[in-house]
Formats: structure tokens, sequence, C-alpha cells
């Protein structure tokens, strides 16, 4: 696979899907008694296919890079946050 790439079909299941599956097995994990060192044992491997899956996909679909690139950021990314200021 390419350093960056296209989302794709094939992209999306080998570099979004893993850290996609990881989430929903650590959330369910949660819900389980007992798996704390499991899940402390699945935690680098989530940390680092959320890293790849954040970096390594172009989102801007090739378009203008630099018009779209912020497109790019969206995973890395986000405030959780909502504004305090309502308008």
């Amino acid at each position: 696979m390419d350093v960056v790439s296209p989302l794709t079909l094939r992209s999306f299941f080998l570099v979004l899907l893993p850290p996609l599956l990881c989430y929903y097995i650590t959330a369910l994990l949660v819900l389980i008694p007992h798996t704390l060192v499991l899940r402390l044992l699945l935690l680098p491997l989530t940390l680092y296919l959320a890293f790849r899956g954040a970096t390594q996909l172009d989102f801007s679909l090739g378009y203008d890079s630099t018009r779209l690139a912020y497109l790019n950021q969206g995973l890395a990314v986000r405030n959780p946050v909502k504004s305090l200021h309502r308008s």
C-alpha cells in the first residue's frame, strides 16, 4: 500500500476498518469483567492502527490538494468539545 492512498474500497478494508474493529472490540471488552489486561494489550495495536489510518489515507480524492488538504486532517485532529458560543 502506498504511503498516502486515496479512499477506495480496498483502502477502507485495509487501512480504515482495522482501527474501527479494534475500537469496537475494546468497547465490548469494557462490558466484560476482568478484561483490563486484555484491553491494555490491545491498546498499542489500536493506537498504531488509528495513527496509520489517519496518516495514510487521502480524503481529498486527488483533487486540488492545496484547496482540499484540510480533509486529510479530519481523522487525525478532532475537537470533541462543542463550541461554547452559539450563534
